[in-house]
């Protein structure tokens, strides 16, 4: 448990940390690089929206994982509950089975490259759109099945 507990504070140093990357690099993208020429206001406004998005999808995770680690850290019966559910042998199988650690980064990953090519170049940005669809409904697809087989 106290593993458990080192973990969760390690969590808490790795969110304060990335953060305020983050949003640095979403204020130095925007004020710093030119945008892509865009055949039209619409795809201007959809670029720029799937860009605001993806910048608090990553600050929403980060600000999710933050919280949680604190409430963790602060309620020891919180802390033994969640302890309990990660190492639920039953979960880290069909975890491993559907790939959803390999999927998780991949996301994350996937996100990232997104955000980036929104600032470069349309065509790349739109196929990674139409790949992280994909990503997700692949994703849910396995973990359903897995959970249901076991």
């Amino acid at each position: 448990m106290e593993k458990f507990r080192l973990k969760q504070m390690r969590n808490i140093r790795i969110s304060g940390i990335i953060m305020p990357l983050i949003l640095l690099l979403f204020i130095a993208l925007n004020f710093f690089v030119k945008d892509v020429e865009r055949p039209s206001e619409f795809a201007s406004g959809f670029h720029d929206g799937v860009r605001l998005g993806l910048f608090l999808v990553f600050e929403a995770y980060w600000l999710f994982s933050l919280t949680r680690s604190i409430r963790v850290l602060r309620n020891k019966e919180y802390l033994r509950k969640l302890y309990i559910k990660e190492t639920d042998e039953r979960l880290q199988y069909v975890k491993m089975k559907s790939g959803a650690n390999f999927i998780k980064v991949f996301a994350l990953i996937l996100m990232t490259a997104i955000l980036i090519s929104s600032f470069f170049n349309s065509t790349v940005f739109l196929t990674l759109i139409g790949v992280a669809y994909a990503t997700a409904i692949l994703k849910l697809i396995l973990i359903l099945y897995y959970r249901k087989k076991y």
